[in-house]
């Protein structure tokens, strides 16, 4: 028996923070009856489980132990060593989900299109008639400095003549919201934000709420690259670019399928276009 929710947080349905408001809205059934307490709990194996009258389908998961050498690291972006996942034989099929990078060699790629992203970030804010602007990312989360979804907003920016800047900061940045301060008023108070992902957005508009200036600003001239359900939870929201998180998801598992019955072939790579602006 485990809980409603996580239940369906393992079924790959959505994280159990999103999964709550689904149940308790009423969109989510288990054998044909609505459950409204994310806590209830069930049997995973004979529960039937439909959200919106789509049935949800369980994940069958395989379990593999692995001896970690010294100096491996288990997470897929801590640049303290390698990872774990270059461990995993290359006869073992793998899709890489996000990241410039490759964790491992003979591994298939899907990752975001960081040219459509930056291309609706800046008629976003071109639109807003900012006249400048900055790019935030937090340190410990790029891991290239030349990452495309950054330099490519500063290229595209500049050539409109809108004067664009990088705002770095790091996981512990005790001054950030002072940087922040000074960063605004050092100019035209006419500025555009973006976010890199859902935790540099979140951090942006902590600080932009912290200085009371979140109304001011967004969501005309904030805009995040993530759908992520933490940012919708600041008033105003911010513009948000949805990466379509589950899309990526059913198109990773069917590249694994693909890899299994072709092993053969050239590895694949796929830059998956966001959803447009809404």
């Amino acid at each position: 028996m485990q809980r409603l929710d996580k239940i369906l947080s393992d079924a790959g349905v959505a994280s159990r923070k999103e999964l709550r408001g689904l149940i308790r809205t009423g969109r989510v059934q288990v054998n044909g009856v609505p459950a409204l307490r994310p806590e209830e709990k069930f049997d995973e194996k004979t529960a039937e489980l439909t959200i919106d009258g789509a049935p949800v389908e369980k994940l069958h998961t395989v379990l593999l132990m692995l001896h970690k050498p010294a100096g491996y690291v288990t997470s897929t972006d801590d640049p303290g060593g390698p990872s774990v996942l270059e461990l995993i034989p290359e006869r073992i099929p793998a899709v890489q989900v996000f990241g410039w990078e490759k964790q491992r060699r003979n591994c298939d790629r899907i990752t975001a299109n960081d040219g459509q992203i930056v291309a609706l970030a800046v008629e976003f804010l071109r639109k807003a008639g900012v006249e400048r602007s900055a790019i935030f990312w937090r340190d410990d989360i790029v891991r290239i400095p030349d990452h495309p979804r950054i330099t490519r907003f500063l290229a595209e920016m500049n050539a409109l003549g809108i004067e664009t800047t990088e705002f770095r900061f790091g996981k512990y940045d005790t001054d950030f919201t002072g940087r922040l301060k000074q960063y605004i008023e050092a100019g035209s108070e006419r500025i555009g934000f973006f976010g890199f992902n859902a935790r540099c957005g979140v951090k942006l508009c902590c600080g932009l709420d912290s200085l009371g200036l979140l109304q001011k600003y967004s969501p005309t001239n904030v805009i995040v690259c993530d759908n992520s359900v933490l940012l919708r939870d600041f008033w105003p929201n911010p513009a948000l670019i949805d990466l379509d998180l589950p899309l990526m998801a059913k198109r990773a598992l069917e590249m694994l399928f693909w890899r299994m019955e072709q092993p053969g072939i050239p590895e694949a790579f796929v830059l998956q276009a966001p959803r447009p602006l809404q």
